[in-house]
């Protein structure tokens, strides 16, 4: 998970709580406020959640960076993109920080021609973000051109606005089955429920293979804010970490019975999967050096190989 002094927002303890309980909710399509919830707006475009770790995908066309502020109404938290489609459009997945999240899952049938649909988004109306649901019908699948090159898309008799790129597609059952690439006054194309749910699997493996991470910190401490700038700014840093680890950041002050677990008070507190506690930050070298030592000591190593098809993880 991606961490980063502004994009953690310490402020959320509430937020988070209405977050985690959204996140207990089974959803389905009748249950719009807890569908909105997992819809975000992330750069220019809208984007969904799709995991309560926070993975969150939207389309390769919004052309975003590395690490993007990803809001859930008004929340509003950094994420490191993992994945992205090899194809001309396609999926993009990024990880946000924390966990908790409200999310839909993805869907794991393909919807056929007929079918019912729905989409939500926050396009750009009257130079604002709104949020709007839109409903229709799949008229057809196929291959469709964009940036000289084709992917596989699904066409609906929806028009959907600017600002929209990236939006869900949901089934009747309120599940992803695609994300919104294009539109005009007679319809709108949809990435393809195939890439979706291929990028989709193929993140959750690297996912879950990876060993936790929990970085204990706070807001004040000199040695939490130098890892905060490192890991936001340092690519090669960052992505050396995420290659073994899931990143998950939690308030010190909030979870006062992790440190007294572990017998440690020098913030931050790096604690390895569920048996080793790391304190203090000296550099990112040395973090690494003890990650590792800590790994060959517990037995913990991460398998770094990963799933790759369909798309490049980073």
């Amino acid at each position: 998970m991606n961490c980063h002094p502004k994009g953690i927002a310490w402020r959320r303890t509430v937020a988070t709580c209405l977050l985690c309980l959204f996140a207990s909710h089974k959803v389905d399509a009748d249950d719009h406020p807890l569908l909105q919830a997992a819809v975000v707006q992330i750069g220019g475009c809208s984007g969904v959640c799709v995991h309560p770790d926070g993975l969150v995908m939207t389309a390769r066309h919004c052309d975003l960076g590395e690490v993007e502020p990803v809001r859930f109404g008004d929340l509003e938290v950094l994420a490191t993109r993992i994945y992205e489609s090899t194809a001309s459009e396609g999926p993009v997945v990024y990880d946000c920080a924390g966990s908790g999240y409200p999310f839909v899952p993805v869907a794991s049938s393909v919807p056929p021609p007929g079918t019912q649909v729905f989409t939500m988004g926050y396009p750009h109306i009257d130079g604002e973000r709104r949020f709007r649901r839109q409903a229709g019908t799949v008229l057809s699948g196929g291959e469709f051109r964009f940036r000289g090159e084709t992917f596989l898309g699904n066409l609906t008799d929806m028009s959907i606005r600017e600002g929209w790129s990236g939006g869900p597609l949901f089934n009747p059952q309120g599940e992803v089955i695609g994300l919104a690439n294009a539109s005009d006054k007679s319809g709108s194309i949809f990435i393809s429920f195939a890439a979706t749910r291929a990028a989709f699997d193929a993140v959750c493996s690297l996912h879950t293979r990876r060993i936790t991470l929990h970085v204990a910190a706070d807001m004040y401490t000199q040695d939490c804010l130098r890892f905060f700038a490192d890991y936001a700014g340092d690519k090669g840093f960052r992505s050396e970490l995420q290659e073994h680890y899931r990143v998950i950041v939690v308030d010190a002050g909030e979870q006062p019975d992790l440190l007294r677990r572990f017998g440690v008070s020098d913030l931050p507190v790096f604690i390895v999967g569920d048996t080793v506690a790391i304190s203090g930050y000296a550099g990112k070298a040395q973090l690494l050096q003890r990650l590792l030592d800590a790994a060959a000591q517990t037995g913990t190593a991460a398998d770094s190989s990963a799933d790759e098809q369909g798309g490049e993880l980073h």
